[in-house]
């Protein structure tokens, strides 16, 4: 299996979609023929891509962060992550459908850039430029997101006296946790000028995943150690919905290579001497 390239993340872009769905006039022959002989493509499709799906479809819970910022988070919030992951897994199958229905199964599993084949192959040597500024806009709407979202976690830990106490200033015009948000946006400069896509991918499915198996372990501790807790969002199915949360997210975390794994771990052992730091400091106040 190949590793998933920057063009793999491109393909998960909606903004060219409907522009080269409805564009092209012999769409639904090709994909008619495709879509019956080409079942074991999806699959082997699949297996190469499960990173890059895996990138673009678990974020929905960073609206969570900003609950604080949100009017009735109790209702909002609900119904926000649920419709928004219908769109985006909508707008994601009907894309690797546009690239499947333009380009065919036999170029496209050999191809490193499948939306960029499938502009070019409607618009001529435009479809690169247009991919490629959609691309630039879903990226930017992700990155703001990000930026918004992650800086409020080193907030709310500040607040409850579990982070560095600059980490819980608020802006004084703009009312926003300005230094969490600088701090975070250098660390990922860093990172950027130092690694390269597929590596910090790779980085970033297997740590934030193990994480995620962390954060569902702890909601069934919590479930024992504190059954009276207020619970205003219930878990559906629990506690086997939980428990194969886990152990797919696990496996999920097993497909990235061992240097990955290896560079994922070392970079969460950072956190140690960082805890030790903090509790030294918070003695000395």
């Amino acid at each position: 299996l190949r590793r998933p390239s920057r063009s793999d993340l491109v393909q998960f872009r909606f903004v060219d979609l409907f522009v080269i769905i409805f564009y092209h006039t012999d769409f639904k022959k090709s994909i008619h023929f495709h879509l019956i002989f080409g079942i074991l493509g999806i699959v082997r499709a699949a297996a190469c891509q499960i990173l890059v799906c895996y990138f673009t479809a678990h974020e929905h819970y960073q609206l969570a962060y900003m609950s604080g910022d949100i009017k009735d988070p109790k209702k909002t919030l609900p119904k926000a992550m649920i419709i928004g992951m219908i769109i985006v897994i909508t707008i994601n199958v009907l894309i690797s459908v546009a690239c499947v229905g333009t380009v065919g199964f036999a170029n496209l599993a050999g191809s490193e850039t499948p939306v960029v084949d499938a502009g070019t192959a409607i618009f001529g040597k435009a479809g690169t430029v247009i991919v490629t500024i959609g691309a630039c806009i879903s990226i930017f709407g992700a990155l703001n997101g990000g930026i918004m979202s992650y800086p409020r976690v080193s907030y709310s830990m500040s607040q409850k006296g579990l982070m560095f106490k600059p980490f819980g200033k608020l802006h004084e015009k703009y009312n926003t946790p300005y230094i969490p948000t600088l701090f975070i946006c250098l660390i990922a400069l860093i990172f950027v000028w130092t690694g390269s896509f597929g590596t910090l991918l790779g980085i970033n499915v297997f740590a934030g995943r193990i994480l995620e198996c962390v954060v569902c372990s702890s909601l069934l501790v919590l479930r024992k150690k504190k059954p009276d807790m207020a619970r205003p969002l219930k878990m559906p199915g629990y506690p086997v919905t939980t428990i194969l949360a886990i152990v797919i997210t696990f496996i999920i975390c097993m497909t990235c290579s061992s240097t990955q794994m290896i560079k994922s771990l070392c970079l969460m052992a950072t956190s140690i001497p960082a805890y030790f730091i903090f509790r030294a400091i918070e003695k000395k106040d």
